[in-house]
């Protein structure tokens, strides 16, 4: 069995590019992505904000292709980090991590849809 996620949605932010003291790229964003059945208490589509991370050249050309807005799909693997808050409660927390993407609209077209 493997880890597999993937995902269509639109960039909530711009990426936020960083390097390691190594040097290597670290893009962190997130992307949201409607739900398939409306919520019925509203009657609107909810929304999951599922936050990513790329490395290296994907994480540069994410930086360098993409804006909020942009729609993309993304294949990756789903990563669990356990920790302790400030106030000492055990948390966890998710992030996909992304082994490789396609542009579904180009730069230009990135607003808010």
């Amino acid at each position: 069995m493997t880890n597999r996620w993937v995902g269509v949605g639109r960039l909530t932010r711009d990426v936020d590019l960083k390097f390691t003291a190594q040097g290597l790229a670290v893009a962190s964003f997130s992307v949201a992505i409607n739900r398939s059945y409306k919520n019925q208490q509203t009657g609107e589509y909810d929304t999951d904000w599922i936050p990513l991370t790329a490395f290296s050249k994907t994480a540069e050309t994410l930086m360098q292709y993409t804006g909020k807005g942009s729609k993309i799909l993304v294949v990756g693997k789903l990563q669990t980090n356990n920790f302790t808050d400030k106030q000492g409660n055990k948390r966890t927390s998710y992030d996909v991590i992304v082994d490789r993407f396609e542009f579904l609209d180009s730069k230009g077209d990135n607003q808010q849809k």
